[in-house]
């Protein structure tokens, strides 16, 4: 059987689809029982949105640090393989993993603005997703139909400075460090300190992926209802979180890629959930769930629970047609760019005259 890749080449590591369909489901409960026009009275004395919220949250925690420890996974596979880590190769693969998508969402919002079945905050405010900006002084992006591209815009931004880092941090250790603190209070000075606390979450993922050898050690030795208990807290602490309590945000950065490497190593009941074929089925076409289900869970006037449990089956529906009829061509086509890319930095490299070693 051959084994199926990730961007960048590495092994696809099949119980992380199942953590994705976790984490955007949870964004999607959220959503849908908190944004949407299904009214539900105040639980344990708090409106829906405050009680639902930091489910949505707890989403977006684990999709960053899937996406770090992937993405530094595969980039260091392409350091070994190559010796090198080839720049433009990796932008192109992000380029078409990300954008087309993204382009057709954001161009059926703005047909339905125009044809009035749904309210943005203007079209350049939408656009603005694009450059993935949204996280900026609280950006408006278009409302409630872009807002929620703003944690593609920390994504991206931290993924400016995760290649140049791993490149740094084989030749001068302290650069890498430097360049690190330099991003995050730039991420201080132009972006609202909750959302640097998101560029934390992917660099967890980061420093996971850099040391997956010693997390695989310590994950080990952790009895076997360390996990389950792990999986109970990280929902507690996003509460707590969301009550003010920011200390549960550092507890929650430790909990996510401990609980990812033990369901990758340890069986468990809750490893074969996340094996199980649908959520590995909705974990593939994650990306296109989060986007679209932004407008499943819109408020409509007037619309109740049928109809929102058929938006959430068309937005399922059109994720699944989308990912391998859309976006799969198009991610092959940009990983066959990539290797193109990959091949003549390595001609050129090869052709270059050799420098002079410095004492």
């Amino acid at each position: 059987m051959t084994k199926q890749r990730n961007e960048g080449g590495a092994d696809r590591i099949e119980v992380l689809d199942g953590w994705r369909a976790i984490s955007v489901g949870l964004v999607l409960v959220a959503h849908l029982l908190g944004h949407s026009s299904i009214k539900l009275p105040d639980l344990f004395g708090a409106p829906a949105l405050a009680t639902f919220d930091p489910l949505a949250r707890l989403g977006v925690d684990i999709f960053f640090v899937i996406s770090g420890f992937v993405i530094c996974r595969g980039l260091m596979r392409e350091r070994r393989e190559t010796g090198r880590i080839s720049l433009p190769a990796f932008y192109a693969r992000r380029v078409f993993r990300i954008g087309p998508p993204l382009v057709a969402y954001l161009a059926c919002v703005a047909l339905l603005a125009w044809m009035g079945v749904v309210e943005i905050h203007g079209y350049g405010p939408l656009a603005r997703a694009l450059t993935f900006t949204c996280n900026i002084a609280n950006a408006d992006c278009g409302g409630w139909l872009g807002g929620h591209t703003w944690s593609l815009s920390v994504e991206e931004q931290f993924y400016l400075v995760i290649p140049s880092f791993l490149v740094l941090l084989a030749q001068n250790r302290p650069a890498a460090l430097a360049m690190l603190i330099v991003f995050c209070l730039l991420g201080l000075v132009f972006s609202a300190f909750d959302i640097l606390i998101q560029f934390v979450f992917i660099g967890a993922g980061v420093a996971l992926a850099l040391n997956e050898d010693s997390v695989r050690r310590a994950v080990r030795l952790l009895p076997s209802w360390a996990g389950y208990a792990l999986l109970a807290a990280a929902p507690a602490l996003g509460w707590a979180r969301h009550a003010g309590y920011e200390l549960a945000g550092l507890a929650i950065v430790a909990i996510i890629p401990t609980l990812l490497m033990w369901t990758m190593l340890r069986p468990s009941h809750w490893r074969d959930v996340l094996l199980s074929p649908p959520l590995r089925a909705v974990g593939r076409v994650s990306y296109g769930v989060y986007l679209w289900q932004q407008l499943a869970t819109y408020p409509f006037a007037g619309a109740g629970a049928l109809f929102y449990l058929g938006a959430v089956a068309g937005c399922l529906a059109w994720s699944l047609v989308s990912f391998h009829w859309i976006e799969t061509p198009l991610i092959d086509f940009g990983a066959r760019l990539s290797r193109r890319l990959k091949q003549a930095q390595a001609s050129n490299f090869s052709c270059a005259p050799a420098l002079p070693r410095t004492q």
